[in-house]
This record gives structure tokens, C-alpha cells and sequence, in this order.
């Protein structure tokens, strides 16, 4: 019996199909090495883009460091100590000896971590003075020590795991 049958252009339809619809492995294959030599292509470009926003990130933050320091300078008409730490002794003078990065924190936005600076603070059981003294057995779990400001970190630098007695920056 023959099922082939007339349609209205008197062509003859059978119901197996002499044409293959789809693709076949090599049109896939090739169309998969496009793809692949297309994305191998735009990689590059998009580190590339990334890279350059982190560099901007890095310049930004350079940037409101210097406005944060002039506007140290504006408030107490001189600018922060290029370097200090808290010493020992413990009076409202000891302040006076902290660094640059401690000092313009409440200018950079980071008033919180300015203030347990120079207030009294308890962590652990263990008061620690404002502005220090630091008891050298605890220097590494004081609390502020271990904040990591992002306007002190540039995002294209590899991440530091501990500041010990530094602090988290690396602008110098």
C-alpha cells in the first residue's frame, strides 16, 4: 500500500522525509570553535577593563586621601604627623603622637573606628586606654588594629592576611 498522497500542488508528500532537519556533529563542532575563539578573544578585553577600573578605584582613593588630609589641615591648621604611634604614658597628649592614617579617619568617613581610638574601650576583659597605651601582650587583638578601611587598601594589590603591628594599607 502506498502512503504517499497529493497536496494541493499536485506534489507527492510521503511521510519519511528525504531532507534531515538539525544540525549535524561537524556544523556543531564548528559552531562551538567559534564561540570558543570568540570568548578566548573577549577575555583579554574584559581583564583589561577590570584591571583599568581598579586602577581608577586606586586613584580615587588616593584622592579623598589628600582631601581628607587638607581637611585635617583646615580644622587644626596643620597638617597630621607623617608618623607616630601611641605611647606609653596615659593622658590626652598621647593622641597627639598617633599617625597620619589614625588621625584623618574621622575625615574619611570611618568616624566609628575614630571614636574607639579615643575612647576608653574593653574587649576581652582588657581595657584599653583612649588613644593607647597598647599593652604589647595585646596589640594584635586591640580591636581598631585589625579594621581594614578600603580607602587605605588599592583593590589591585594582593590582600594582606594580618596587619601584627601595622596597619592595613598599602599606600605607604
Amino acid at each position: 500500500m502506498d502512503t504517499a498522497f497529493y497536496g494541493r500542488s499536485n506534489r507527492v508528500y510521503s511521510p519519511r522525509r528525504s531532507t534531515k532537519d538539525g544540525f549535524t556533529l561537524v556544523e556543531l563542532l564548528v559552531v562551538i570553535a567559534i564561540i570558543g575563539v570568540m570568548v578566548g578573544l573577549l577575555l583579554p578585553a574584559v581583564q583589561a577593563a577590570r584591571e583599568a577600573a581598579r586602577r581608577m578605584s586606586c586613584s580615587n582613593n588616593l584622592k579623598q586621601f589628600g582631601i581628607a588630609l587638607h581637611n585635617y589641615h583646615d580644622t587644626f591648621l596643620r597638617f597630621p604627623p607623617r608618623q607616630g604611634g601611641t605611647g606609653w604614658q596615659n593622658d590626652f597628649t598621647n593622641g597627639m603622637n598617633g599617625g597620619a592614617n589614625m588621625l584623618i579617619l574621622g575625615f574619611l568617613e570611618q568616624t566609628a573606628l575614630y571614636e574607639q581610638f579615643k575612647n576608653p574601650l574593653t574587649h576581652n576583659g582588657v581595657t584599653f586606654q583612649p588613644w593607647g597605651p597598647i599593652p604589647s601582650s595585646h596589640a594584635n587583638t586591640y580591636p581598631p588594629f585589625g579594621v581594614q578601611v578600603p580607602t587605605f587598601v588599592c583593590p589591585s594589590s594582593l590582600p594582606s592576611s594580618a596587619p601584627g603591628w601595622n596597619c592595613y594599607t598599602n599606600y605607604g
